[in-house]
């Protein structure tokens, strides 16, 4: 159950640093955003831009949602699509020792990647 609790908190910790506005993530790559500015401008001479209108990037917001909904199924696609293909070895999938993915990357039972 504590394993449980600690994989939730930290899928929450990610999830939280997408950078979209209403998370912190939104806040941090503002902040960035501004750290990079005043670098730029102090390289220059030029005095300090002064703080960034976060309200600004609402906007982008949907885009970047789409993207990460785009990178999201993308992944489970190619995770389904690297599952270990039928062998007509007569030997059950469950005692297999490993299986080979389309790839070519072998992968034990536990999901591990072997090289070789």
């Amino acid at each position: 159950m504590l394993m449980l609790l600690g994989s939730l908190n930290l899928a929450l910790f990610a999830f939280n640093l997408v950078p979209l506005l209403p998370l912190d993530g939104g806040h941090v790559a503002g902040a960035c955003w501004e750290g990079i500015r005043r670098m730029i401008a102090k390289a220059q001479g030029k005095p300090d831009p002064g703080p960034v209108d976060t309200a600004k990037m609402i906007p982008g917001g949907p885009g970047r949602l789409g993207l990460l909904i785009a990178q999201a199924l993308v992944l489970v696609w190619v995770d389904i699509a690297a599952r270990c293909e039928p062998h007509d070895d007569g030997v059950p999938p469950h005692r297999r020792e490993r299986c080979h993915t389309p790839c070519g990357i072998r992968a034990g039972l536990a999901g591990d990647i072997l090289v070789g």
